[in-house]
């Protein structure tokens, strides 16, 4: 289930007593006095980058800027490398609890709270959702859509529809990316210094060189979705030549499209 906060709807004491704080993260150390006071370090072990921590923005002023994907493209990832290159929490739209629990305490604050550095949303459509992002600041991740079809339907539902869906979150969202930008999953996996340093400028925030170095000497995979497969899925290419021809005519628009607004990234069909 999906929810959207405001500010006044419930107010940070109740989401205290909602979502447990009691909470270990391996060897990450989580320290709590209330709610914004709650901060870990996420390389407790490492003597060369345990002082690191990572915490809400006390101030409460921060504007909100849109984490954007297809679902399926690496939000959740890019959200746990933000928190770590920043030191700040990221916010959601969706007040997962599953992620909560793994450490993305910012998941249950209000979007809106000026608290958490940027905030995951995947539906343009649903107006609530969206209310919070009116200063057209955002950051769009795209990944190769047999890909993300994949993991975000794990082979069951892909088709016409989603890679439709898959198509509309880039369209619809690039009239409010604003001072944001885009960055492709697969360019944060191959060359993750440069591209760090690209998601650190699109935020607006410097980069800690030595922080920086933490982050890519310490792999971070938060989970894996849940397999809902049987038999030989696995091993059976879900995508017919008919379906493949349609994905790669929408690569090919989507690409296009980014053309024409002076992104020159590099799409893969495969």
């Amino acid at each position: 289930m999906c929810f959207y906060w405001s500010l006044e709807q419930p107010s940070k004491h109740r989401l205290l007593e909602y979502f447990s704080l009691e909470h270990e993260q391996g060897k990450s150390q989580v320290v709590v006095s209330n709610i914004l006071d709650i901060a870990y370090r996420p390389w407790g072990d490492d003597p060369d980058c345990k002082d690191y921590t990572v915490g809400f923005i006390r101030n409460g002023s921060q504007p909100t800027m849109a984490l954007i994907s297809y679902p399926g493209s690496g939000n959740t990832w890019t959200r746990g490398i933000i928190e770590r290159l920043s030191g700040y929490f990221t916010g959601s739209v969706y007040a997962d609890k599953s992620l909560y629990v793994k450490g993305f305490y910012g998941e249950v604050m209000p979007v809106d709270c000026g608290c958490t550095i940027v905030q995951k949303t995947h539906d343009f459509q649903k107006k609530d959702f969206n209310k919070p992002f009116v200063n057209n600041s955002a950051i769009l991740i795209i990944r190769n859509p047999y890909r993300a079809l994949i993991s975000y339907r794990n082979f069951v539902t892909t088709g016409t529809k989603e890679i439709e869906k898959w198509k509309n979150t880039t369209l619809q969202w690039l009239p409010k990316i604003g001072r944001g930008g885009i960055l492709l999953y697969e360019d944060m996996l191959k060359d993750k210094e440069n591209q760090f340093r690209i998601l650190m400028r699109l935020i607006g925030l410097e980069v800690d060189e030595r922080r920086l170095e933490c982050v890519i000497k310490h792999d971070f995979s938060p989970f894996k979705r849940n397999s809902t497969s049987t038999g030989n899925t696995k091993n059976r290419d879900p995508f017919d030549s008919l379906l493949r021809g349609i994905i790669d005519k929408e690569i090919e628009n989507v690409q296009k499209t980014l053309k024409d607004h002076g992104y020159e990234l590099k799409l893969l069909k495969e």
